[in-house]
């Protein structure tokens, strides 16, 4: 391989200015990959998240096989990256790597996720000979709680373990390659020092005409966007903040000016022993109960099938909150997504459910705006109706399912996300329980409606099958006084001549067809001694010409009359249906003739089949 590539990992935790610096960094000259193929801004990410798209689905497909979310406050499996399960996602991600960023002269990738996955990627690295260098943004633990509060709805207490992790997994995984801290706050108020700082630290080039680096940071930077800032004191007196956390905040405000103490055997001998104690007490506290091993699949369909090659698994956080959880896919997607929520029995809200693409374009929203439409209840769920803002049911065994239906086809194996904003109650507090009460008594005024109305329906129902039995009784008696007139008019008809050749005649005999238990003759006659009067049609039987249908030809035949140019014939069609028991099983010979009743002749018309009665 020739010249090695430079190339930087900015780290660090979600709503940590990790954003800010990667933006910085791609103004000094980094390349992040084309711009369409980059996130998208967002509503709480206005200025761009300046993530590849490409990346972060991977990094949410490993953490999914992992069960784990990007919120999780659980360390990842002991050894995970050696897995052979995550082999296929290693082998894309190493890939990816070699085609889109390798033959950039300087390079940087941004996702928080990689704070957790930084094992994985010291072994791609290594195996394509680029030795990276790492910015880790950090920010006050309390402001970026409230963060997350406004954007995610998560606990205090959930976003400051979450924060713990990320940044003791940087530091402890980054312990001996070349770093630099980064605070949010000193950034923001001056970029020019602490991005001058980090061009020094790993011999990036600074521009001689600082003009116009200045004019587009000033440009890019938007300190209003910044709604808290939490000073030292108030997070050290916080009392639902441990000394772990502080401990490890003091640290990296340490560490943030001097290289020196960041690459210092004490400090991370200290990180060492503050990750291990964190990850043996978070491990400890996960395995106590089964609130580790709830949580979602989504199947997609396959042939018409749903199966576990075809899904994805994230872990669900029952503890009574709304949580958003994303399930990453590669797949096609054609037909209706089967989600099973969750694996517990628990009382469950959905307040939206989206496909969104790999650049976070929503493709598909489905909540109480638009009724939830598309969405029916399975297997294992109660449903407890549409709340003005949720929709609510009861998981009532360990597998219960949800379908999703009139979704938009994806081929082409895009990647896409299925996200959904959900609160599982694991247990039923008696708040919870007077809410599912007040469910069921209005579903149960709603039987009671629904009974009275089936039972004056059915009453209806008897009502109009009265009639229809006496308009049946009708037209069996018409059917019965058509049968005695056709063969009225059959025993009147009286023929003493058959002439089979007739050069005066004009007509034909088009087609016999069977069809269930009917013979249809079709055709057309013109009266050759009075055009002006309908001529009477006989079908026969055989050589013995035996009578078994007749009519009056008077139907339309419009193209009759186009080719004799005579509009007399417009209406020469004929048409005669009889049944196939007037004929005993065999084949037969069917011939039509025009029948003259005053002259007690019939003259044949042109053309004759034969048809086979079983």
């Amino acid at each position: 391989m020739g010249q090695r590539s430079k190339a930087i990992g900015i780290v660090g935790m979600h709503r940590s200015g990790t954003s800010m610096v990667t933006g910085a960094l791609h103004i000094l000259g980094a390349y992040l990959g084309k711009r369409e193929d980059l996130v998208p801004p967002g509503e709480d990410n206005p200025e761009g998240f300046w993530e590849h798209a490409r990346i972060v689905d991977i990094h949410e497909r490993i953490l999914s096989v992992l069960n784990r979310t990007w919120h999780t406050t659980v360390p990842l499996p002991d050894k995970w990256w050696k897995s052979p399960v995550l082999r296929p996602l290693r082998e894309e991600l190493t890939d990816f790597i070699q085609a889109e960023l390798l033959p950039q002269e300087l390079w940087a990738w941004k996702d928080p996720r990689t704070s957790l996955l930084l094992p994985l990627w010291h072994d791609i690295l290594e195996r394509l000979q680029v030795d990276p260098f790492y910015v880790i943004c950090i920010r006050n633990p309390l402001d970026v709680a409230h963060s997350l509060k406004k954007r995610d709805g998560f606990s205090i207490e959930k976003s400051l373990g979450v924060w713990n992790l990320y940044t003791l997994s940087s530091l402890y995984w980054l312990r001996d390659k070349p770093k630099i801290i980064v605070h949010y706050d000193h950034f923001l108020e001056d970029w020019e020092t602490n991005l001058k700082r980090i061009a020094n630290t790993f011999h990036l080039l600074w521009p001689q005409q600082i003009s116009e680096l200045q004019h587009r940071m000033s440009r890019f930077l938007k300190p209003e966007l910044r709604h808290t800032k939490t000073e030292l004191q108030q997070l050290f007196d916080h009392e639902q903040i441990g000394s772990s956390l502080t401990n490890t905040y003091k640290l990296c405000l340490q560490a943030e000016h001097s290289v020196q103490v960041l690459a210092s055997d004490e400090f991370n001998q200290q990180i060492n022993d503050f990750y291990l104690d964190y990850r043996a007490a978070a491990n400890m506290i996960s395995a106590d109960g089964e609130d580790s091993n709830c949580r979602i699949q989504i199947f997609l369909p396959s042939n018409g099938h749903y199966s576990e090659q075809h899904s994805t698994v994230a872990r669900v956080f029952p503890d009574g909150k709304f949580h958003t959880y994303e399930l990453a896919f590669t797949d096609d997607l054609s037909g209706d997504l089967r989600i099973d929520p969750v694996n517990i029995p628990s009382y469950v809200e959905i307040k939206s459910i989206e496909v969104i693409d790999e650049k976070r374009t929503v493709l598909m929203h489905r909540s109480a705006s638009n009724h939830f439409a598309g969405i029916t209840f399975g297997h294992g769920t109660l449903p407890l109706g549409e709340q003005s803002t949720s929709l609510s049911f009861l998981s009532t065994n360990h597998d219960p399912q949800l379908y999703v239906r009139n979704l938009p086809k994806i081929t082409n194996a895009s990647p896409f996300r299925v996200r959904i904003q959900m609160c599982v109650y694991k247990q039923i507090s008696p708040s919870l329980g007077e809410k599912i009460d007040a469910v069921f008594t209005a579903l149960d005024r709603r039987v009671k409606t629904l009974s009275y109305e089936i039972a004056n329906k059915e009453r209806m129902i008897q009502s109009r099958e009265g009639s229809l039995q006496r308009i049946e009784d009708q037209l069996r008696d018409r059917d019965e006084l058509l049968r005695q007139i056709k063969d009225f008019l059959l025993n009147q008809i009286v023929v003493e001549q058959f002439v089979d050749d007739h050069r005066d005649l004009t007509g034909y005999f088009d087609r016999v067809d069977a069809k269930g238990n009917k013979i249809f003759g079709y055709g057309w006659a013109r009266n050759p001694f009075n055009a002006t009067v309908s001529s009477e049609v006989i079908l026969t039987a055989d050589a013995e010409n035996v009578l078994i249908g007749h009519c009056v030809a008077n139907k339309e035949r419009k193209d009759v009359a186009n080719v004799f140019r005579d509009k007399r014939m417009s209406r020469s069609g004929w048409e005669i249906v009889l049944d196939k028991t007037v004929l005993q099983p065999g084949l037969h010979t069917i011939k039509a003739y025009m029948y003259f009743r005053n002259q007690k002749k019939a003259y044949k018309l042109n053309g004759e089949f034969c048809i086979t009665i079983e």
